[in-house]
């Protein structure tokens, strides 16, 4: 999906929750560079942004699950 001028892995629009997957091509320091701006933008257009790693997915996906279910029962703050 394109949001903005980015394509996000994974969105859920009606919960403004964004779900990126980072291989090790994410792993490099201007990589975590870009991540960090890229994310900064998104929660700056309103949305909430969670970063798992492929191995997290494919190794221990009860709990990335269970880090989206928290996430999407917490209320969204916001800082503005």
């Amino acid at each position: 999906m394109v949001i903005d001028k980015f394509i996000v892995d994974f969105c859920c629009l009606e919960a403004k929750l964004i779900v990126e997957l980072d291989g090790s091509i994410h792993d490099s320091q201007e990589a975590q560079i870009a991540d960090a701006l890229r994310t900064e933008h998104l929660i700056a257009l309103g949305y909430q942004v969670i970063r798992f790693c492929n191995e997290q997915v494919l190794n221990d996906l009860s709990k990335v699950l269970a880090t989206l279910r928290k996430t999407l029962q917490t209320p969204q703050t916001t800082t503005q």
